[in-house]
């Protein structure tokens, strides 16, 4: 593990999140399925449509497309 977590934070730290979103939204659990997330603003239900460059969940909801910096995620 941390003989690739070395590597992996060196390119984090010249390129940032962009180099590894790709592959992290392939993991994700629920590409493009239904979420609701607690925020500090309240509850925001929609579609996951992704991550954006910096890490945000990119969330489509009531035909926005917003970027959610926090909360709680329920399936």
């Amino acid at each position: 593990f941390l003989d690739r977590l070395g590597p992996a934070y060196r390119r984090f730290e010249k390129v940032g999140f962009e180099a590894f979103r790709d592959s992290y939204w392939r993991l994700y659990s629920r590409p493009d399925g239904g979420v609701q997330l607690k925020t500090a603003e309240g509850v925001v239900r929609g579609i996951a449509r992704g991550v954006d460059g910096n890490g945000a969940l990119v969330v489509e909801s009531r035909n926005q497309t917003r970027a959610i910096w926090e909360g709680e995620i329920a399936l």
